[in-house]
């Protein structure tokens, strides 16, 4: 699997960079990789002008980087998709990809592996998704069959994920979980830290 962290955003409601806040003594990207290795050979990770001090960090907390792939989105102020399209153009597209949201660090390994085996011939998107009073609430991350890469490529210019995600709507496939992380978005530090009080034993790489 090829992994995207998205970690591009400028994080003004938070008031300081999201991927470098801490868990467990590492940054917030650093505890995404560490934990995600076990199920993924390669990680893109897009940042924006945060690039130098986001990667000179990560290369700190880690001795083998051979995985990483630092990516620069110089255009990180036109919104999420800009990092999207990044991502995508930048990975092989020769295995499945996640996409990674910085904003939700603790989700336990468990919600993944149940994404991947998921993962079928029938579909191209693998989402998870809450079942509230019979209503589905889709949530991420999400996974794409390999040649997902290039129908996001071919249709950037609707310059929206969610839009894209409409298109090819019927080959979509959701994974039910009641863990209401999958809709987290970590927007600010009070959040934060009341987060990591939550999961101090450590569930979220379980």
């Amino acid at each position: 699997m090829e992994t995207i962290i998205l970690a591009a955003g400028e994080s003004k409601r938070m008031g300081r960079d999201k991927a470098l806040l801490t868990i467990d003594g590492h940054s917030i990207l650093t505890h995404l990789i560490l934990k995600l290795s076990s199920i993924s050979q390669s990680f893109y990770i897009v940042l924006g002008k945060n690039k130098s001090l986001v990667e000179s960090r990560v290369k700190q907390e880690l001795n083998d980087i051979s995985k990483l792939v630092f990516l620069e989105n110089r255009d990180w102020r036109q919104g999420m998709f800009s990092s999207i399209l990044k991502g995508f153009e930048s990975v092989s597209g020769k295995d499945i990809i996640l996409l990674q949201m910085i904003d939700q660090p603790f989700l336990p390994l468990s919600i993944y592996r149940q994404l991947i085996s998921e993962v079928d011939e029938d579909h191209l998107i693998f989402q998870p998704a809450l079942n509230e009073s019979d209503k589905i609430l889709p949530g991420h991350p999400l996974i794409f069959r390999a040649e997902f890469r290039n129908l996001i490529i071919e249709n950037k210019k609707l310059d929206n994920l969610r839009k894209i995600l409409q298109l090819y709507d019927q080959e979509r496939k959701f994974l039910i979980t009641v863990d209401k992380r999958i809709k987290q978005n970590l927007n600010y530090y009070q959040q934060y830290e009341t987060e990591v009080r939550n999961n101090i034993n450590g569930n979220s790489n379980k």
